[in-house]
């Protein structure tokens, strides 16, 4: 009966692991224009919704410019959202 139940623990944690992996989103460094509207374009021409906070807003700024950003992307309702960790302008 303790095998069953160390079986169902460990069975719950790694259900729990799995489900929490999308939530850990590695950084990454992409360069593109700022657009209006809260949007990014990547070089490869991907586009991006800013996130809204602090360094999002600082990027904005910068609309027309190119410039290279890391930090992490998430996916809500099929789009991708940057999360700014960090900015330089290329131009």
């Amino acid at each position: 009966m303790k095998n069953k139940r160390k079986v169902a623990v460990l069975l719950t944690g790694l259900a729990i692991l799995i489900f929490a992996m999308p939530g850990f989103a590695a950084k990454t460094t992409i360069t593109g224009k700022v657009i209006k509207d809260m949007t990014f374009q990547a070089q490869d021409g991907t586009v991006y919704n800013i996130a809204q906070d602090d360094m999002g807003d600082t990027v904005m700024v910068y609309a027309g410019k190119t410039v290279q950003i890391t930090g992490k992307v998430k996916i809500k309702k099929d789009k991708k959202i940057l999360i700014v960790d960090e900015f330089k302008v290329m131009n």
